[in-house]
């Protein structure tokens, strides 16, 4: 009797802005991510450029969510899935 081999060939999920559905790595449950925005470069850069404009305004980029980066959390296990970068 011949053994018969299945292969699965999983694709990266691109992450971008809203919760997305894939398969959480840590718990192989099948999910929706929950978001989470948080400062990374793309913010620093925006906030250095508003403090040389309008010093009294730098702190606008730290509020603004389409300034941050997007993290994807497992809403199981709390893995994070993935980080959609703006940089």
């Amino acid at each position: 009797m011949a053994t018969q081999t299945t292969v699965i060939v999983a694709q990266p999920a691109m992450y971008g802005e809203a919760p997305c559905q894939t398969t959480c790595p840590n718990c192989r449950n099948t999910i929706v991510t929950t978001v989470q925005r948080e400062n990374g470069a793309c913010t620093w850069i925006a906030v250095g450029i508003v403090l040389l404009l309008c010093c009294p305004c730098f702190f606008i980029p730290l509020i603004i969510d389409t300034c941050k980066d997007t993290r994807h959390s497992c809403p199981s296990c709390n893995a994070t899935v993935g980080i959609a970068k703006k940089l």
